[in-house]
């Protein structure tokens, strides 16, 4: 299964999402199920499955702990259904796998914790879009007037920098943490340019971000990216190019016109601060050798830079360049160590992101650190990790939980 799609299906039990509305809606889930099974979902099915609420049941439906199937594979009425009591997850499809399962033993506080936190977050966003249709999205407004020489070091600093008594008042105990969904993206961005070099982002006036591998996850790009302009009150300009095969949703190629300008807040319309924004359907790459480097292979025209230069800094969040199209990115990689410009790339846990260190190594990047690093500024909020073989059951994971800062080859190659 692609990894992003694996992400999305085959998780394990929320409670509030289950048994998934009326008899009908079932049938049909059970009917794609049959046409699609998990193993061999493509592109195009995935597609058909996440833009369909049919999503809602698939999505965190019961797995099976031992031999992994999902109550859509199996008939739920020839199944003994067994979980852990304590927090009604691990399911088992009969006395033989429940027996074999608890030879684990019970979960641990600290398992049945992180399902309840996961599970809780949630069920915030799903409330959310049912009462507002919206996404819950919530950020500073507040601009910086004077930069700061030292970025927070954790979720709860950021927080009462940025909001001041505010992150005191009686907010339900999910909102802060439902806030970094989006926040996790501008605000990781600028933990590594503050880690890079900040005596020198600070003074910037003009700020360009190339977002690489972009995809559902960071698109459509929302407002929250309006806070590295309110945090690095020099900038007059920043543009963010999303770069990615899954970046445009159109069939007609990428032209110029989708580096556009977006709104601003009042405050930053007041300094004539400008946020353009751009997709482009390319491997980075690809999208290097037309945007940056043209055609010829030398760089743009100097008054193309802001929508197609040289960037400042290079993100990929949750890359996963050692397990989905690592010929592409490898490609990619090399690109980004040509240009010289600081890179950060994020994984969803430590496992992963050795292995995309190591191919990092491989590569003769100039890697800025000894060894990855849990990233302060990974959502704050757990996901249950679909269940595999390999795997196993009772993993959990966050969204750029791990990263890799990286500029340039490694001297001497």
């Amino acid at each position: 299964v692609p990894r992003h799609a694996k992400r999305w299906i085959g998780r394990g039990g929320t409670r509030w999402n289950y048994p998934g509305g009326p008899v009908e809606r079932q049938k049909k889930c059970e009917s794609f199920m049959q046409e699609a099974p998990l193993s061999i979902l493509t592109r195009s099915q995935f597609k058909k499955l996440r833009e369909s609420r049919l999503r809602k049941l698939i999505y965190f439906c019961r797995v099976f702990s031992i031999c992994l199937k999902n109550e859509f594979q199996q008939s739920s009425t020839a199944v003994e259904w067994k979980c852990c009591p304590r927090c009604h997850f691990g399911w088992c499809c009969g006395p033989t796998h429940w027996e074999e399962y608890m030879k684990k033993g019970i979960h641990t506080f600290e398992i049945r914790q992180k399902y309840k936190e996961a599970t809780e977050i949630e069920l915030f966003h799903y409330k959310h879009i049912e009462n507002h249709q919206e996404h819950f999205r919530y950020q500073p407004w507040t601009a910086l007037t004077k930069p700061v020489k030292s970025f927070p070091a954790t979720w709860s600093d950021y927080f009462s920098w940025r909001f001041g008594p505010e992150y005191q008042r009686d907010h339900p105990p999910e909102f802060w943490s439902a806030s970094t969904r989006l926040l996790s993206q501008p605000v990781s961005c600028l933990y590594a340019l503050y880690q890079h070099d900040a005596s020198r982002f600070l003074q910037m006036t003009n700020l360009t971000i190339h977002v690489a591998g972009a995809d559902s996850y960071e698109l459509p790009a929302t407002c929250v990216w309006e806070e590295i302009i309110h945090c690095l009150p020099r900038v007059q300009r920043l543009t963010t190019q999303f770069v990615g095969p899954e970046a445009c949703t159109s069939i007609i190629r990428p032209t110029k016109e989708l580096a556009a300008e977006q709104g601003c807040c009042r405050d930053c319309k007041a300094k004539n601060k400008q946020r353009v924004l751009g997709r482009f359907a390319y491997t980075y790459h690809d999208y290097a050798a037309k945007y940056i480097f043209g055609d010829s292979g030398s760089q743009q025209a100097s008054e193309n830079r802001d929508y197609y230069g040289k960037p400042d800094l290079i993100v990929a969040f949750n890359s996963g360049i050692h397990e989905m199209d690592t010929d592409s990115w490898r490609k990619s990689v090399k690109v980004m160590m040509d240009l010289d410009v600081p890179t950060f790339f994020t994984s969803y846990n430590k496992s992963e992101a050795l292995q995309d260190f190591d191919i990092l190594q491989k590569l003769q990047a100039n890697l800025l650190q000894k060894t990855v690093k849990p990233n302060p500024f990974a959502e704050d909020m757990w996901r249950i990790e679909v269940a595999s073989r390999k795997a196993g059951t009772d993993n959990f994971y966050k969204l750029n939980m791990y990263g890799v800062l990286f500029q340039g080859r490694r001297k001497g190659n």
